[in-house]
């Protein structure tokens, strides 16, 4: 079994993170949740898969002045100083799906574990407002 099929195996939404925040793996359940493509979402920022409305501003994902208070950012960052799990953390999340300037607003409860230099960022809830 390859691990993207382990990955695919679980049935909850999970992305696997690298150091610099960017995704090396996404499963079935997020690309779903989401309803995005595997080559898209490699290798981009967790904003950019979520869609978020800061990640397309010419600062990109992490780096607007918003992107500071960002919850989702802070629990992965903190995952990955700490090597502290997180569970069901409430974050918010401000939508572009598809980037066509329709925005929605998305309460989500995330979880977080570090594995061998890698972070597994969980969507255990997703709720639109």
């Amino acid at each position: 079994m390859s691990l993207q099929e382990f990955i695919d195996g679980l049935p909850e939404p999970v992305l696997v993170m690298d150091s610099g925040e960017n995704v090396q793996m996404a499963n079935e359940a997020i690309r779903k949740l989401f309803q995005l493509d595997l080559p898209l979402m490699e290798g981009a920022k967790k904003g950019e898969v979520f869609e978020c409305e800061y990640a397309t501003l010419p600062e990109g994902c992490g780096n607007t002045v918003r992107c500071s208070g960002c919850v989702i950012r802070t629990t992965v960052t903190e995952t990955f100083q700490t090597g502290q799990s997180q569970e069901k953390v409430p974050a918010c999340l401000k939508r572009t799906p598809g980037n066509l300037g329709e925005k929605e607003k998305i309460d989500l409860l995330i979880s977080t574990e570090k594995v061998r230099g890698f972070v597994l960022l969980r969507v255990d809830e997703m709720e639109p407002q």
